[in-house]
């Protein structure tokens, strides 16, 4: 179960634009995985709810550079203040996607990174939550839906 966390934080932290992680297990339907993430997301903000905390991050001040027009005739020119602000975090996400990722362990699922589907491929593949989700190869590859849905398909 450990390699299971350490990959689950692994992938929060790769995670990236080109591709998609999800949630994966072949004897399933697409409907009732997301069903069952729904579930542990649920699960997640019951056990680890939403924690904001206000942050007041202090500026820095960077100092002037040294001008020496002349030998021996050196100052220092004005410095400035950088950065700063208040930003807010939420102090228990770290915490909740752990327990979403355990939750989904528990029910057979394994965390998988995948690529997003061409447009092209996209287009051709038509919807059908109640349909097992394919084996994955070489080839497989994510869609994504507006309502943060997805679906995996293999284009072969």
């Amino acid at each position: 179960m450990t390699r299971l966390m350490i990959s689950f934080l692994l992938f929060l932290g790769l995670a990236g634009c080109g591709s998609v992680w999800v949630f994966y297990r072949a004897d399933v339907s697409a409907e009732r995985t997301m069903r069952d993430t729904t579930a542990c997301e649920v699960r997640g903000l019951r056990d680890a709810p939403v924690a904001n905390q206000t942050r007041v991050l202090p500026p820095i001040y960077i100092p002037g550079p040294i001008h020496c027009p002349k030998k021996g005739e050196c100052y220092r020119r004005p410095g400035y203040w950088a950065g700063g602000g208040i930003e807010t975090v939420d102090a228990n996400e770290d915490l909740r996607d752990r327990v979403i990722a355990q939750c989904m362990a528990d029910r057979g699922y394994v965390p998988v990174n995948l690529p997003r589907c061409r447009d092209s491929d996209t287009a051709a593949a038509v919807y059908q939550p109640r349909q097992n989700v394919p084996p994955l190869s070489d080839t497989s590859c994510v869609i994504t839906y507006r309502d943060g849905g997805w679906r995996i398909i293999d284009p072969g």
